[in-house]
């Protein structure tokens, strides 16, 4: 889950600490008494050095102990909050690095009555935007959808069609990919953008500024080109970039580009739940059977060393069952849809069946570090944000085909409970 606020980072000493020790100072005094006390517990930390711990305590929203039940005790106060968890597993906050809540919330309360004709031509959709125009008045802006991406052909629509049918009023227009819209030239105006309105930051400029990018790559080719245009930018900036730069989908990668994502230091972002049978069937016929069988391979760059994060890239109410991590998770593991028999086909290759503790890793330390908040997220450990889930299951001992059915009894950002409830 992502985080709520964008903070500073922490300066941090870290104590080194096990399962059986503390992980923190000791509390000096009364006023050094935690907020919130949660012990008993299997919490999974994803900090190698602490790997497995029993309790945590909680103070100001951030972890100031980490470590075993006997330590914990000696941050009880006498209006400290203390929990047992009755062995209940406990991971941090998850992180979805590519995900679309907007898209979702407003195709799951749009007025239908406000959606145009799909499919339809470019004539049609034109003809009906000028009719809901017409027959609706009020609004200060229109905002409808969804135009087929492939109606327009590679050029995509032109913001003088809306011009011509609506002058006077701001319209959007969503395509049906949740990633372009169409918009006129009465809605480039209210946000104040004109012929003359300069990039902001054009070119290698990103690194200065430290602007992170996040692009799509459906395929080696689309992979091989980012790639290489990082290269050419590490090259004109005279080594390391600033700028973070995550490649996502990563459908398929060519052999040689395995060791470049770590070497170049580019962050590889997958959509787990996609890595199943009969998701993106569809691409045999252009790519071959022999491509067709690499895709959606992991292993190699988790192996390699690389960074890698995971997403859900859901855009639409229908699938808002597969934006849950645990959903994609069970995918990951198992490279078989959720509610496939354990005997039925496993998408090639069989051996990019991923390990549970790497997903872990990706929706968590390697998540916080694609958002630049290592320092504060991605591991339970001294110093951080208290981000965490408490689970309903332990994920690591659930059937491999049940993972799905896991979910937090209890969602807690910066020490806050936001969600569900501690015992």
């Amino acid at each position: 889950m992502m985080a709520r606020h964008a903070r500073g980072f922490l300066t941090v000493l870290l104590v080194a600490c096990s399962v059986l020790s503390a992980c923190g100072p000791e509390p000096e005094s009364i006023a050094d008494a935690a907020d919130i006390l949660i012990h008993n517990a299997k919490i999974y930390t994803v900090d190698e050095s602490n790997l497995w711990a029993q309790a945590a305590a909680i103070r100001n929203g951030r972890f100031v102990y980490v470590g075993s039940d006997a330590g914990v005790h000696a941050f009880h106060g006498s209006d400290t909050r203390s929990f047992d968890l009755a062995g209940k597993m406990v991971l941090p906050g998850l992180i979805d690095s590519h995900t679309h809540p907007g898209s979702i919330a407003i195709k799951g309360n749009e007025d239908t009555s406000k959606n145009l004709p799909y499919p339809a031509s470019k004539a049609e959709i034109l003809a009906w935007v000028a009719d809901y125009a017409a027959a609706n008045p009020k609004p200060d802006l229109i905002l409808t959808g969804h135009w087929q991406v492939d109606v327009f052909g590679i050029e995509g629509p032109r913001k003088e069609d809306l011009d011509a049918v609506v002058p006077d009023r701001p319209v959007v227009v969503l395509d049906d990919s949740g990633h372009s819209k169409w918009v006129n030239s009465a809605f480039l105006k209210m946000i104040g953008v004109d012929a003359n309105t300069p990039d902001e930051v054009p070119g290698v400029s990103l690194n200065r500024e430290s602007i992170d990018l996040h692009l799509h790559t459906n395929s080696d080719g689309a992979a091989r080109i980012a790639l290489d245009a990082v290269a050419g930018a590490r090259e004109r900036a005279g080594g390391k970039l600033d700028t973070r730069v995550a490649l996502c989908h990563l459908e398929l990668l060519h052999e040689d580009d395995f060791a470049r994502s770590r070497e170049l230091g580019v962050i590889a972002n997958f959509t787990l739940h996609w890595n199943g049978i009969g998701y993106l069937s569809s691409w045999g016929p252009s790519i071959g059977p022999e491509r067709t069988a690499q895709r959606f391979r992991i292993r190699p760059l988790i192996d390699d060393g690389a960074i890698v994060t995971y997403s859900s890239d859901e855009t639409t109410i229908a699938g808002l069952a597969r934006t849950s991590p645990f959903f994609s998770m069970q995918i990951g593991h198992n490279r078989q849809e959720v509610g496939a028999a354990p005997d039925s086909e496993i998408l090639a290759p069989i051996g990019e069946r991923l390990d549970l503790a790497d997903i872990v890793d990706g929706y968590t330390k390697a998540g916080a570090y694609q958002l630049r908040a290592e320092g504060d997220l991605g591991t339970i450990e001294f110093g951080k944000l208290a981000d965490l889930i408490v689970l309903n299951e332990n994920l690591f001992a659930a059937d491999r085909y049940e993972i799905h059915k896991i979910a937090p009894t209890a969602v807690l950002l910066a020490g806050e409970l936001v969600w569900g409830s501690l015992p």
